[in-house]
């Protein structure tokens, strides 16, 4: 195993945790504007998987509502932004191909240094193929991961302030 993916899976895996962390301290459901988005989506089917997947995997940074307070957020280098913002920052336009390639994170140069963030894109697909390393399987895993990460964006869009 590289050294790199070690990296990724100990930050993936205190992340887990916090995850585990924010939903012992949280109510159940989520509230606010993403209670809003879950019911207004085209049968919330999409977007209750990818209200799952960002209460498991951004929340424990990012916080339950997306302001940048998830209980991990105090041990990280870099204070996590508040995904509530990300089209006012990006002057009133969601750039929903950048947020796509930064939650993949597979476009990180690695000039650029290491990122606290996971590259969910390869933690997505490792999910998806379940421990398979046949290339059957791989196609339908990567396309389920794309529509998954696709989810989480659209998610994205729907709590901006």
């Amino acid at each position: 195993m590289s050294g790199t993916f070690k990296t990724i899976m100990r930050r993936v895996a205190i992340l887990f945790g916090g995850a585990i962390i924010a939903a012992l301290a949280a109510p159940a459901g989520l509230t606010g504007r993403i209670d809003t988005a879950l019911a207004q989506s085209d049968g919330g089917t999409a977007m209750q998987s990818a209200s799952r997947d960002f209460a498991f995997a951004c929340a424990p940074c990012h916080g339950r509502t997306g302001k940048g307070d998830g209980p991990v957020a105090s041990e990280l280098k870099v204070s996590p932004p508040d995904l509530t913002a990300i089209a006012r920052r990006a002057g009133g336009r969601f750039p929903a191909d950048k947020v796509y390639a930064r939650i993949e994170g597979l476009t990180m140069p690695d000039a650029h240094g290491t990122r606290e963030m996971p590259i969910w894109g390869a933690v997505f697909l490792f999910e998806e193929l379940g421990g398979s390393v046949l290339t059957k399987d791989a196609k339908p895993a990567t396309e389920q991961t794309r529509r998954r990460l696709q989810h989480l964006v659209d998610y994205l869009r729907s709590i901006q302030d």
